[in-house]
């Protein structure tokens, strides 16, 4: 059965389709908005936790220096008459025993690198030319106009958050590397700290 749709219907349907899709690009636009600044967010934790790994490895090295200095002491107990090392007594230094060495030195080789450039636009302000002409217009009204804003609006976010991406890998597999050597110097830290508990029992021992 032939339904006679009039022009008042036709132009019915077209504002239908008209609303529908205004309301899908602002929908679009909440999405990419959203996702936007939850790239944004997880970016700035993940310079704060790249600036915590930072500090944790500074540390080490403090705690590093401390032990050779204690080592340098109990050097000097155990010399007899502080001229020469029994040897019962004599040890490989730390940086020389090959069961230690590979953590700390490994980690001296590279310098932490605590601001990485940033490719990503933080905020619309920097977001790049706007587009349009993004659909034919049919109504030629403001919901098309808005419509094609929107469109502009997806397009700019979403190149946005490949930038982001971008950053988030640079910045994890970076602070996967920092991970490593601060692993390597706690496992350094420790054969040093064995030594020196050695050291300290020979000499209570005597």
């Amino acid at each position: 059965m032939k339904t006679n749709k009039t022009v008042g219907d036709i132009e019915q349907e077209i504002n239908c389709v008209a609303d529908e899709s205004l309301a899908s690009t602002r929908r679009m636009v909440a999405y990419v908005e959203e996702a936007n600044t939850t790239g944004i967010n997880t970016l700035a934790l993940l310079d704060d936790q790249g600036a915590t790994l930072e500090r944790v490895e500074g540390s080490l090295h403090v705690i590093n220096e401390q032990m050779r200095e204690t080592q340098t002491h109990l050097e000097k107990f155990q010399k007899c008459c502080g001229l020469c090392v029994l040897p019962c007594n004599r040890r490989k230094r730390y940086e020389n025993a090959p069961q230690s060495s590979a953590g700390w030195h490994r980690s001296s080789k590279k310098a932490v690198i605590s601001e990485q450039p940033r490719i990503v636009a933080r905020n619309n302000d920097n977001r790049r030319r706007s587009q349009t002409g993004y659909f034919t217009r049919i109504t030629n009204d403001d919901r098309e106009e808005e419509m094609d804003q929107n469109l502009s609006t997806v397009d700019t976010i979403v190149e946005n958050l490949h930038k982001i991406a971008t950053d988030m890998h640079v910045d994890i597999t970076q602070q996967n590397e920092l991970i490593d050597r601060v692993s390597g110097l706690v496992d350094a830290n420790k054969d040093r700290m064995d030594d020196t508990n050695k050291r300290v029992s020979i000499l209570i021992a005597k």
